[in-house]
């Protein structure tokens, strides 16, 4: 489960820095430096929890059942349920995952 520090930061604080972690994604142009940035970045538990979440989402566009997936990914059906409403809810995720 993932943690959340019980101590937030202002919402001006948390644009800035979030702003400075999307430029900081952006500006790595290739493959190997997002994969090279997010092996340091990211624990083994977090890399896998996210690409977790995005094979759910693909396997999701693609038709198979929420069963399937479970066995597959070994994750559980509440949290396909969770990928799924942001598919059905997003503007953008589908449409990225969908590529």
């Amino acid at each position: 489960m993932t943690q959340v520090s019980k101590y937030p930061v202002s919402s001006e604080v948390y644009e800035r820095i979030f702003d400075v972690f999307l430029q900081t994604l952006a500006s790595l142009n290739t493959k190997k430096n997002v994969a090279e940035f997010l092996e340091e970045f990211l624990t083994p538990t977090e890399r896998v929890t996210l690409a977790k979440r995005f094979a759910v989402a693909f396997l999701l566009t693609k038709g198979y059942s929420y069963r399937e997936i479970s066995q597959i990914l070994r994750v559980s059906v509440s949290t396909i349920g969770f990928v799924s409403l942001d598919l059905a809810t997003g503007k953008n995720f589908k449409k990225v995952v969908s590529e």
